[in-house]
């Protein structure tokens, strides 16, 4: 007896609750039935999908490398993102917002570039009115006044440059503006400050930057085009420090202390400190090593945090942390927000949607190309195999060793056994049995497992449950 059907409703709210920060779980989601891909492929399930999780996940976050690439170290597994995905030789990695990465390019004369690692778009910008050397830093963001950074990939952006102009010995800002392909804002500060390649961060309508010597804090306001100083708390002013946004949104703090994590926030015109973590009681610290804040991810309430061994990321909320990397050559971590619905992913599914069987020609290569990018394998499939005693010995000896689940069963007539087998074989087994009389029946549903590993989640079912081979398997929906 066939297991009931899902309601289209039901299988709706199930596809609208896959994890994003898990992007795999679609690709999975598509290849359980023409359905289930039509759902997927409907132009409006993105939007949905966005609007029910509100928040763009953390897919993972930039290394920069000296003289290399930045590293892209994904905090999912498998990562949507490909390795490598560019193509230049010598870039940093200057800020990430918004779904958008901002990328300077070394060379004669340093070249900016904003790429999208979703769509793979890369625009590259205009020289800013004084050239963009390495006594500069910038940062990306979307353009759109009220957006909710859900889906920004093909908005407009702003870019926001500050340069010191050693020509006259002062801290300029200059803004790009995508829809004008411009720089046209400017503003001075009027003070001998140099500014550094520490992440920038957004709160509001102001963009923060650090500068030096004495690392203080450079605010930019888009508002008002207007640039601004604060200090670091006294504490950490010999320290490196990152900003962030807090959830009331205020600007704060966060720097190490002597093994501690110091937590601040921004009051009017001072700083007031409201935690302190015991750093040693969630991350392990040898003697004489040294923990550093490298990061923040905005809206999330996780910062970076590196030892001389590892990297670390810690929810300031449930104290939660997770070992993220290895220590290296890095010097500058910026997380990558964003949902990951591909163009390519899109448009194969519409494609796939109107195949009208699995094994097409089509539709194996489209299985390919997803399972090879998603590192999606089959799980194997538990069944069982029953044939008339004289043939089964002949059976065992060629092909069921090595596949066996259970000692055999032996009846009156017949013998059966359980075993394993890959998806892709079935067939072929089918066939062998029918041509001594025999039969398949499946006593689980196969399942896509990350990473090679198999996974069964329906376990055995129940043994006076068999069928015939020809009507075997367990319905999650229609294929009508």
């Amino acid at each position: 007896m066939a297991a009931p059907e899902l309601t289209a409703d039901l299988v709706g709210e199930f596809l609208l609750r896959l994890p994003p920060d898990e992007p795999a779980s679609l690709v999975r989601a598509s290849l359980v039935c023409k359905p289930w891909r039509r759902d997927l492929s409907d132009p409006t399930f993105p939007r949905r999908y966005r609007a029910f999780h509100r928040h763009p996940p953390l897919l993972g976050f930039f290394l920069n490398r000296f003289r290399s690439q930045p590293r892209f170290v994904p905090t999912t597994s498998p990562s949507p993102i490909p390795q490598p995905a560019l193509d230049y030789g010598d870039c940093f990695a200057l800020d990430c917002r918004h779904g958008r990465v901002l990328l300077t390019i070394s060379g004669a004369t340093q070249n900016l570039v904003v790429w999208d690692p979703i769509t793979g778009d890369r625009q590259g910008l205009p020289e800013p009115p004084i050239p963009f050397d390495t006594y500069s830093t910038a940062a990306v963001l979307c353009a759109v006044r009220g957006c909710d950074h859900l889906d920004c990939h093909s908005g407009p952006f702003l870019v926001v440059a500050v340069i010191w102009d050693t020509t006259v010995m002062d801290l300029l800002a200059y803004v790009y503006s995508s829809e004008d392909g411009a720089w046209n804002a400017s503003a001075h500060l009027g003070l001998a400050y140099s500014p550094t390649r520490a992440p920038s961060v957004l709160v509001r309508d102001d963009i923060y930057f650090t500068v030096i010597p004495y690392y203080r804090f450079l605010r930019y306001s888009l508002g008002g085009n207007s640039l601004s100083t604060i200090k670091p708390p006294i504490e950490h002013e010999t320290e490196d420090v990152v900003l962030m946004p807090l959830e009331n949104g205020s600007l704060g703090l966060a720097g190490v202390l002597r093994s501690k994590l110091f937590l601040w926030s921004r009051d009017v015109e001072r700083w007031v400190q409201f935690r302190v973590i015991e750093l040693e009681k969630l991350i392990t610290i040898m003697p004489f090593d040294k923990a550093q804040v490298v990061g923040s991810a905005e809206g999330f309430g996780i910062i970076f945090v590196v030892t001389d061994s590892s990297i670390f990321t810690i929810e300031l909320q449930s104290s939660r942390v997770k070992t993220v990397g290895k220590r290296g050559d890095y010097f500058a971590t910026l997380p990558f927000m964003s949902f990951y619905t591909p163009r390519y992913l899109e448009e194969c599914l519409c494609i796939y949607s109107h195949m009208k069987d699995i094994h097409d020609v089509g539709s194996k290569s489209y299985i390919k190309k997803l399972m090879k990018r998603f590192s999606i394998k089959c799980a194997p499939l538990r069944v069982r195999f029953a044939a008339p005693k004289p043939k089964f010995a002949g059976l065992m000896e060629r092909w069921l060793n090595g596949m066996l689940l259970s000692f055999p069963k032996i009846t009156r007539n017949t013998a059966s056994v359980v075993c394993q087998i890959e998806p892709s074989i079935f067939h072929s087994c089918e066939k062998r049995l029918k041509d001594v009389q025999g039969r398949v029946d499946v006593l689980s549903v196969p399942e896509h497992a990350e990473g090679g590993s198999s996974v069964d989640q329906h376990g055995n079912a129940k043994e006076s449950q068999t069928m015939p081979a020809k009507e075997s398997g367990v319905n999650c929906c229609s294929n009508k």
